[in-house]
């Protein structure tokens, strides 16, 4: 049987989950800190107090700004280094067959290019949102691989799948939807699903396995009908 992993992170912590063998409750098996951007936002919870009673702020930037977002930058990808050589280690020890990340966007980005090509080829879903706030218990009704019995049970009452929407093997794609879904992959062009392509979007997430997308993009589906819901190109 497969071991299955789930990594949820932003720049502040990383916590590794192990799958249940039937992928429905999660067990914590691992969690790595990064403990300068902690310190950080201390220190900016302090500063805006301090704001606050003095009645002033300061507009716009400065050189200070900017090399503290630079600061933060490094420190980020040092965290994603970290994290990319504990999961590397992992594998080499056989620990994990198949890895699955949820990420706050720009980690997300920093994670994919720190991880070594044995790990990479055991990742099998990307997700490009914070979720390290969640417990086991959401992050699993989050998560749940499609075709479990838990997730199956989460969604039974949220309608039926429009028919655009669901899979079909043999469903050609043209090159557009095809570019926008590798993009969409890369935790990018979010902003080029718009209802002509979505459910198109949808049907390619759910023909590659790829059910944290597709639930994704079913929800932007959903929303495109609401009143005020955009449609643009």
């Amino acid at each position: 049987m497969q071991k299955r992993w789930l990594l949820v992170a932003d720049e502040g912590v990383a916590r590794l989950f192990e799958w249940s063998l039937d992928a429905g409750s999660l067990t914590e098996i691992e969690t790595l800190t990064n403990a300068a951007a902690h310190a950080r936002g201390t220190q900016l919870r302090r500063d805006a107090f301090g704001r606050r009673k003095g009645g002033g702020t300061r507009a716009g930037g400065s050189v200070t700004d900017s090399a503290g977002q630079d600061e933060q930058h490094r420190e980020a990808e040092g965290f994603a280094r970290r994290v990319a050589g504990w999961l590397g280690e992992a594998r080499n020890a056989q620990r994990f067959d198949r890895l699955q990340i949820a990420a706050a966007p720009r980690f997300l980005g920093l994670i994919r290019s720190q991880l070594s090509a044995g790990v990479r080829e055991r990742v099998h879903d990307e997700c490009n949102l914070d979720l390290a706030h969640l417990d086991a218990n959401a992050l699993a009704r989050r998560l749940a691989p499609a075709g479990n019995p838990e997730r199956e049970r989460g969604t039974q009452n949220s309608g039926p799948t429009p028919a655009a929407a669901r899979p079909a093997p043999n469903e050609p794609f043209d090159a557009r939807v095809l570019d926008i879904y590798a993009k969409l992959r890369r935790g990018e062009g979010r902003e080029l699903v718009n209802e002509g392509n979505v459910h198109s979007l949808t049907a390619l997430a759910m023909r590659n396995g790829h059910a944290v997308l597709a639930e994704e993009l079913r929800e932007w589906g959903a929303a495109c009908g609401r009143p005020g819901a955009s449609t643009e190109s």
